[in-house]
């Protein structure tokens, strides 16, 4: 299991961690503030550009997270967009 970011309360992108590739689920828990978007990123070049993955997880979809086929391995990161005054999360990849 990989958590990007522990308590995350503002917008931006978590620190970017290695990933084999494969299947895999993306998470998020943590105190929402409702308006909150979660998008797992991908970089096929060791961290220099980066891509959205088309994974990404709300307040409604948190619990049960959003399914992740990644292909090959790469580096990741998590990137929350929307943080309000009481946001706090936590995402992770599992698998």
């Amino acid at each position: 299991m990989i958590t990007f970011a522990t308590a995350q309360t503002t917008d931006g992108a978590s620190s970017a961690f290695y990933h084999d590739g494969g299947q895999a689920v993306f998470q998020c828990s943590g105190t929402w503030e409702g308006t909150e978007m979660v998008a797992l990123e991908y970089s096929p070049d060791g961290g220099t550009t980066w891509f959205q993955t088309g994974v990404i997880v709300t307040a409604t979809t948190a619990a049960e997270g959003d399914s992740a086929d990644l292909e090959t391995p790469c580096k990741l990161r998590a990137n929350i967009v929307g943080a309000g005054a009481t946001t706090s999360l936590t995402p992770t990849l599992v698998g």
